[in-house]
């Protein structure tokens, strides 16, 4: 089933999302920043397969659906809809949403268990250990906190000693070491690799894939052994070829350019997958990249602490593409962000408001008053002109940092531009230009730069693109290299792309008070006698 894939097909993945309680921030988080690539690769020419879903087994579904009176199947298919709402919500533009109790999946999964069995990688024996149900993982007791919590969950561990059956992961540690020396990439970002290769090196344990039924009867059937149901990473992971197999479109796309997943589960993607993979004998996946964890005000986010973000919540709030585009240019995609509502006001007002919602408004209104709404066309180019022209062709960096998953700097180098657009404007002051020719011509490379740059936002702001294009009656063709627009093209009523967000003010009395209580001098607070 290997395969080679051609240049212009780019598939990506999101992680499939548990489903043991409601999406958060994090999960549209990742779907965004797995949206924007897949928008942009399409704009580049490619054609894109992009794959989201749920992970719909294990003992953590099974507790939940206890806790409310369901079966596991009625708990997941009551949640499973709120994450494909979070997708529409988004406009997160998959092209196929996964679903682990999918029939074809189990299927497939099978069919994988008896391959690695039939390679020698799967053999049956007796776990003892210490488990934690959160992560349904198994944990060595110096991997513990304090030797009984759950690094991830902060959870104490569950003893469990069952029979079970087991993956050789031991066996593919020379292998694992040397796709991490051949491939730098395949673990990525690069400050998050060393940990992991550290790990690899200092051995690795066999994997317990299967959970007896007396303990855990929600999961698919384990092939070789009626008493026994599959344990969720083997089942899980195998989702990222088995979407391609129901949709008949393996040899296309496999193997994946990127899987995006959270900094949580990066062991298993980076360790437990190729592993499996090598087992059944198929290529291996290009990159997977783990991004950062969110803060809320520098707290974590947790429910104990009733500081999570409701995303539907912000999009309400603050509008769709202004929030998508808050995520990605808030910091950088591999380090851990901290959410705050002033960073996003701060956003809108200025980045989104101020340096292009004006510029995209100035344009079309000059437009409007010089030339009756009717594009003009270009005339002899001056030295500014030229000068703007080449700070406009920055696809190169744009599409470096693009690649490396850089989105923030990415933006920057966009932002740049739309300022270098707006300083060209009061540079060649077109509101006090005579010469006709030469006033039709700042008008058109105006025009010209404001496609470019709907163009580049289109994967961030996929909604605002299309206004922009609408009111200026572009034509999009996914050029993000600089052409003069066709002149005579009428345009469209104008729309304000952004509002600027009113800052609330404190409460002046309380705030005054709260100063003098803070400054008091030196001197009053020797309490002297």
């Amino acid at each position: 089933m290997n395969s080679k894939k051609e240049k212009n097909y780019f598939y990506i993945t999101t992680p499939i999302y548990y489903v043991s309680g409601n999406p958060h921030l994090g999960h549209a988080y990742t779907s965004v920043a797995a949206d924007v690539l897949a928008r942009y690769n399409r704009n580049l020419g490619k054609e894109v397969f992009f794959l989201t879903g749920t992970d719909e087994h294990g003992q953590k579904i099974v507790k939940n659906a206890e806790k409310l009176n369901l079966s596991p199947k009625e708990f997941v298919d009551n949640l499973v809809p709120k994450f494909e709402e979070l997708n529409k919500k988004f406009k997160i533009s998959n092209d196929f949403f996964i679903r682990t109790t999918n029939p074809k999946h189990e299927r497939f999964v099978k069919e994988m268990l008896k391959k690695s069995f039939e390679n020698g990688d799967i053999y049956k024996g007796k776990y003892k250990g210490l488990y934690c149900v959160d992560c349904e993982q198994y944990y060595k007791e110096d991997e513990l906190i304090d030797g009984k919590l759950c690094p991830i969950h902060k959870k104490e561990v569950s003893y469990l000693e069952e029979e079970a059956y087991f993956f050789s992961l031991s066996k593919y540690q020379k292998k694992l070491l040397e796709l991490y020396k051949k491939n730098p990439e395949f673990i990525s970002p690069k400050s998050k690799a060393n940990e992991i290769i550290n790990r690899v090196k200092e051995g690795l344990l066999d994997v317990c894939i299967t959970r007896h039924k007396s303990t855990l009867k929600w999961g698919i059937d384990f092939p070789l052994d009626k008493n026994h149901v599959v344990y969720v990473w083997f089942d899980a992971l195998f989702n990222y070829v088995s979407a391609l197999e129901i949709n008949d479109n393996f040899k296309k796309f496999w193997p994946a350019d990127i899987h995006i997943i959270g900094k949580d589960i990066m062991w298993f993607h980076t360790v437990y997958w190729p592993a499996f993979l090598m087992s059944v004998e198929f290529e291996l996946p290009k990159k997977v990249y783990s991004h950062g964890w969110w803060t809320n005000n520098g707290e974590k986010m947790g429910k104990s602490m009733n500081n999570v973000i409701d995303p539907f919540k912000m999009i309400d709030k603050y509008g769709l593409d202004e929030f998508r585009f808050f995520l990605l240019s808030n910091g950088s995609f591999g380090d851990d962000l901290d959410f705050t509502e002033e960073r996003i006001t701060n956003k809108i007002n200025n980045e989104l408001n101020n340096d292009l919602g004006n510029l995209v408004s100035r344009i079309h209104a000059m437009t409007q008053k010089y030339f009756d709404s009717t594009i003009p066309r270009h005339f002899e180019l001056n030295e500014i002109d030229k000068k703007l022209i080449e700070k406009l062709n920055f696809f190169d960096e744009f599409n470096f940092e693009m690649k490396k998953l850089q989105f923030n700097q990415a933006i920057n180098i966009l932002f740049k531009a739309i300022r270098e657009t707006n300083a060209y404007i009061n540079e060649t002051t077109p509101y006090k230009e005579s010469d006709v020719k030469r006033l039709s011509t700042i008008i058109n490379i105006l025009i010209s730069a404001v496609k470019l740059f709907a163009e580049y936002i289109d994967p961030f702001m996929p909604e605002k693109s299309k206004l922009i294009f609408k009111q200026f009656n572009f034509k999009k063709n996914k050029n993000l290299h600089f052409e003069f627009v066709e002149n005579n093209i009428k345009l469209n009523e104008k729309e304000n792309l952004f509002h600027k967000i009113k800052i609330e003010k404190k409460n002046r009395e309380k705030e005054n008070k709260e100063n003098k209580k803070n400054s008091k001098s030196n001197f009053e607070l020797l309490n002297l006698k």
